[in-house]
């Protein structure tokens, strides 16, 4: 592994949670394919590039008996979510300064579930190609991983963004100096004019979300070293070649989770998969976060809500008045 800084050191990417990828959210839509995932409290957790794992850190915090390890290459981000779980007293999660390339290699184990979130499509193709076959190794029988990545075609016209960023900072070395190049020429570029080609126009709405976000993930996401949008049927085959199938979303309605009506009873997964990935060149779609599991882990595409009854549920919705 390189001791040079990466340039997450440089520009540190910004501390955030995601709630759909928790492993209870994961093990709901598990045990509703009839997959007995085992619930936060007793299992093995692995977030894979998790840079500071604030993430991590958050589920160790709230589920103290769960075995929870974050590993990342940038030192500085490892190095924060050390001093965050020594300082708060959490004992059951782990930061490593771990390279993905090494990792199938020297984390010991398996893991009930694996979560790589914003990886897949911001590594270099020998990186993207090792993650899989890392998850494959890792994940635990009836484990279940989580992949999220921009996909195409909705990525293409960030790619055109990116492109043109990048040629407007080509002379510019000093990290600092090409965010503030870049986000001098989005501020222009932003805003609507007539004539406006379809392209650019949807080059300008992505310029509108770029000025919108953090400077840690505008620099990173919008015009890092990497930026490879996938296509959903490629990242599905990819995961069958590594002897994983994919199961579904953690976001979105019933078929967004990977579930058939009466009408779609037997359809096999290939073509399933053709139908996603029609649907989302129909649609545009730029992000997915899909699950996996081993090929061999029986499950059933027909929603059973039996599983349901022996749930809690919560919800963030507040009452208006006494009678709402």
């Amino acid at each position: 592994m390189s001791t040079e800084p990466t340039p997450y050191d440089v520009i540190a990417y910004p501390p955030m949670v995601f709630g759909y990828s928790h492993p209870d959210a994961l093990a709901l839509i598990a045990q509703l394919h009839g997959i007995p995932a085992p619930p936060a409290a007793r299992a093995r957790i692995l977030h894979v590039g998790g840079g500071d794992g604030l993430d991590a850190t958050a589920i160790a915090a709230a589920t103290p008996t769960a075995d929870v390890l974050n590993f990342d290459i940038a030192r500085e981000a490892i190095a924060r979510g050390q001093s965050w779980a020594e300082r708060g007293g959490i004992a059951n999660v782990r930061h490593e300064l771990i390279d993905i390339m090494d990792a199938a290699d020297v984390i010991e184990g398996h893991f009930d579930y694996i979560v790589a979130q914003g990886i897949y499509a911001w590594v270099p193709d020998v990186v993207r190609a090792q993650i899989m076959s890392m998850i494959a190794r890792l994940l635990a029988p009836n484990g279940i991983a989580m992949v999220s990545y921009n996909t195409a075609p909705g990525g293409h016209s960030r790619m055109a963004l990116r492109d043109m960023l990048l040629h407007h900072v080509r002379d510019i070395a000093a990290p600092g100096e090409r965010l503030a190049a870049a986000r001098a020429l989005l501020r222009d570029f932003a805003v609507p004019k007539a004539g406006d080609q379809p392209i650019t126009a949807a080059m300008r709405k992505d310029a509108q979300a770029a000025l919108a976000q953090a400077d840690g993930v505008f620099f990173h996401d919008t015009f890092g070293h990497c930026y490879a949008p996938q296509a959903f049927l490629t990242v599905a085959s990819d995961a069958a070649r590594h002897g994983l199938r994919y199961l579904g979303e953690p976001r979105g309605g019933l078929s967004e989770k990977g579930f058939v009506d009466g009408s779609m009873a037997g359809i096999s997964d290939d073509e399933l998969l053709n139908r996603l990935q029609a649907q989302d060149y129909r649609t545009g779609r730029y992000f997915r976060a899909s699950l996996f599991v081993h090929a061999d882990t029986p499950f059933s595409r027909t929603l059973d809500a039996t599983p349901i009854r022996r749930m809690w549920a919560s919800t963030a919705a507040k009452a208006e008045d006494e009678t709402h």
